[in-house]
């Protein structure tokens, strides 16, 4: 929060939120579970981080926890078996502009090679360049997943904007999932600057995005980023019914596909979550 201040001082939500604030939050818009990602900033925090994210889910069982590891941890096929069989994370999750690396660096490939063989997930936060001065050009999601082509990667963020090139990877990787975080806030936000005409930059883009999401609703997420998202919970899942998709396509990113990732990566989690339900079932 204090990070997201400093970018955007105007951010709506206090940023004295803590761990029960952010509860709050997810509980008055209903939101019954959710994933919690981690990423470590110098190598040295990659165990401690781990450590913390799995008590977190100990704590709270409605939590979906990932793991994540540092490009210059000192053994990262140790920590990626250690995510998976002892922290029993559902995958893992990177943040290449803020963990300041690229993403193809094949340093990172014993990561991916152990992940495919455990088919499990990577999320990868993909786009928004300019706000982060920095590239990721779609060719080098292709370069991984050239060399691993089963590997479950998502791409949070859809690589915004190069929707373009997303659906050419969608089409010829199955492994590939789409996740629509902040992407609905940003497209509003251009419509803002750009005006309401057709022929405008963010209407192209936002066209493009609209039949993605559509075409591919199967293996789309749709996430909040909250507490440091484009907005309170309530602007955020506003945006996303105001973008107009069809109703089953927007219950699809918003729960139905979530269930269905937790339930083919993290069997004992959706197993748990599932009771739950049932539980509440009429």
């Amino acid at each position: 929060m204090r990070w997201i201040r400093k970018a955007f001082p105007d951010h709506p939500v206090d940023p004295a939120i803590d761990e029960a604030g952010i509860l709050s939050d997810l509980s008055d818009q209903e939101i019954r579970f959710f994933f919690n990602y981690v990423y470590p900033l110098k190598p040295e925090e990659t165990d401690g981080l781990n450590a913390f994210n799995e008590e977190l889910a100990r704590r709270l069982p409605h939590s979906a926890p990932f793991g994540s590891l540092h490009l210059n941890t000192a053994d990262k096929r140790a920590v990626t078996r250690r995510c998976i069989q002892e922290h029993r994370f559902v995958g893992l999750k990177f943040h290449p502009f803020v963990q300041r690396f690229n993403p193809a660096d094949e340093r990172m490939f014993v990561v991916y090679e152990l992940m495919e063989e455990y088919e499990r997930p990577v999320v990868l936060h993909t786009g928004f360049e300019d706000f982060y001065r920095m590239k990721m050009p779609p060719a080098d999601i292709e370069r991984i997943l050239r060399r691993f082509p089963r590997l479950v990667l998502v791409l949070s963020h859809c690589l915004f904007p190069h929707f373009r090139e997303v659906r050419a990877l969608m089409e010829e990787y199955e492994g590939i999932w789409l996740d629509a975080t902040n992407v609905f806030g940003a497209l509003k936000y251009l419509e803002l600057l750009e005006g309401p005409t057709k022929d405008h930059a963010w209407a192209q883009i936002g066209t493009l995005f609209r039949d993605l999401v559509s075409d591919f609703s199967k293996r789309t997420l749709f996430g909040s980023d909250h507490p440091v998202g484009m907005g309170t919970l309530d602007t955020i899942y506003g945006d996303l019914f105001a973008f107009g998709l069809p109703d089953e396509v927007s219950r699809a990113i918003l729960w139905k596909n979530p269930l269905a990732f937790i339930g083919r990566f993290a069997p004992e989690i959706s197993r748990r979550w599932n009771a739950e339900i049932q539980d509440d079932a009429p």
